[in-house]
This record gives structure tokens, sequence and C-alpha cells, in this order.
């Protein structure tokens, strides 16, 4: 069965007499047997059923665990590596700070979640690594610390910076219209008094 603890045993076990003789314990085993490969059977999905299927019939319920865990292996492995690829290889871009931060996260979680965890380190200087120039102050502010920031401390941080950015660029936006349109009535006003002084030069010369 499943554990280790009740292996296969024999189907035959020799008398006193030498003799060969069906034992009975291996009849209740093979009971057991069957009864936790049925469960197995019908907690799995089609698909891995189908994976650890022998040719001849002769799955065992341990054999079937034993399939299992290396399918589930496998499985987690290509994960990690997915997980891993995406959790280094993702930048900021034109996300928020918020959308940023979230997604590496979530990555963080998920490689957790199948026992591959991301350090709390690891995440923030990611963090820092995949942000653009526009965020280099505070990158270099958070990176040059002696202890490094906690993982919440590091959004926060950010999200002050991105608030920061996003209300001078909304300053900067609000005063070029206004200077803009000062400049154009200062050059109307302009063209307006040199022609009052034209048309007074023509009249005194008339």
């Amino acid at each position: 069965m499943v554990s280790e603890a009740f292996p296969c045993l024999n189907r035959t076990i020799v008398k006193y007499d030498g003799t060969s003789a069906l034992n009975s314990a291996f009849q209740q085993w093979i009971q057991l047997d069957s009864i936790v490969l049925s469960w197995i059977q019908s907690t799995i999905s089609q698909e891995i059923l189908q994976a650890i299927l022998r040719p001849n019939h002769s799955l065992t319920s341990g054999v079937a665990w034993l399939e299992i865990k290396r399918l589930f292996h496998d499985q987690v492995s290509s994960q990690t590596l997915q997980l891993k690829v995406q959790f280094h290889n993702l930048k900021k871009g034109d996300l928020s700070i918020n959308d940023y931060v979230h997604r590496l996260k979530s990555i963080a979680d998920a490689l957790i979640s199948i026992e591959n965890p991301i350090s709390e380190t690891e995440l923030v200087l990611q963090i820092l690594s995949g942000l653009p120039p526009d965020c280099m102050s505070v990158s270099t502010s958070i990176s040059t610390r002696v202890t490094l920031l906690s993982f919440v401390e590091t959004r926060s941080l950010l999200f002050l910076h991105e608030s920061q950015l996003n209300n001078f660029s909304q300053t900067n936006s609000d005063v070029f219209p206004t200077a803009l349109v000062a400049k154009q009535q200062s050059l109307s006003h302009g063209r307006g008094h040199g022609r009052h002084q034209n048309g007074g030069r023509n009249s005194t010369n008339n």
C-alpha cells in the first residue's frame, strides 16, 4: 500500500514440510491495497490517471502514489522555472506602481504556494531593479540604506514618489496653458499699441 509500513507480501509461503501454500496475509494485503488504490483513482483527474496506469494492470497503491509524486515534482519544477523567469523579467514600464508591485508580489506568493519561496529581500531588490529612470532617485535611496527596507515600507515610498511625480506633471500642465495665454495676450496688446501709434503719426503728417 501507500505506506512503507505495509510492503507487498509474498503470494505464497513455504510450510514446515517444504511445500508451498497460498499466503492468506497476501490476500488481505491485496484487498486493502485495492481499497486504497480505488480511493486514489477517484481523487485524481483522468489525465493523471492515464499517466500512471500500467499496461499490464499491475498498478498498486504504492506505485500509483510514487508516480503521482513524480508527476507533481515535474510539474512544480516547470512552474517554478516559469514563475522565476516572469519574476526576474518583469519591468514597471507603463504600469502604475500599484499594478507593478502587485504583479511581483503575486508571483512571489505563487512561488510560496509551491514551496519555492522568494525572500523579502529578493522581492524588494527585484522591485527596485525593474523601475524606470524617473524612479532612480528613490530606488537609490532605498537600496543604499544600511538596512534594506521591508516590502511594505518600499511600496509606501514608491507610492509617495509616484504621487509627487503626478502632482508635478499636473502642475506643469496647468501652468503651461496659462503662460501661453498670457504671452498671446501680451503680443496682441503690443500689436494693437503699435497700430495706434502708426495711426497717430499718419494723422499728424496729413
